[in-house]
């Protein structure tokens, strides 16, 4: 698919994330997918799954031969919740054991977390950063990264 071609399939996935949002009101965002984010202008063009479980864990730090800066949302926030659920397959309390087993063993630390309203404006001016947000508050800044080669909305997604 070309570039052009992306872009106009993001923005019609995100204006349908918006209308159902302003259609049902905020329990919409409860249903919206997640959206993976990186900068405009980053060289990744998708992730798979594994990989970004293993980023957001500490286990790995590049990607397509870059290192790359994880970012989280804050801890006990529902989009956050629904990441580690969907990403890391654990719930609040168990990131939180993992992190302080992590510290106990000498190894890298959690990634850093960026308020939610900032999350997509700090990932468009980090080189290297990876977020993530609801499809709704993806701006111009960014590019939604496919996972597993499935964007936002496609059948098979898989970050809910």
């Amino acid at each position: 698919m070309t570039t052009e071609g992306m872009h106009r399939r993001h923005l019609l996935l995100h204006l349908g994330a918006l209308t159902g949002y302003l259609l049902l009101g905020q329990d919409a965002e409860a249903a919206e997918p997640l959206a993976v984010i990186v900068p405009k202008a980053s060289w990744l063009s998708g992730v798979s799954l594994q990989e970004l479980r293993r980023v957001y864990q500490g286990e790995l730090d590049s990607l397509g031969g870059r290192r790359v800066l994880p970012l989280n949302q804050p801890p006990r926030t529902e989009v956050r919740e629904r990441f580690d659920r969907s990403v890391l397959k654990m719930n609040a309390e168990e990131v939180a054991r993992y992190w302080i087993d992590r510290r106990i063993r000498g190894r890298s630390g959690a990634p850093k977390s960026v308020p939610t309203r900032l999350m997509a404006p700090v990932v468009a001016k980090l080189p290297n950063s990876v977020g993530y947000v609801t499809l709704s508050a993806v701006n111009a800044g960014v590019k939604i990264l496919p996972v597993d080669g499935r964007l936002p909305g496609e059948p098979g997604y898989r970050l809910t």
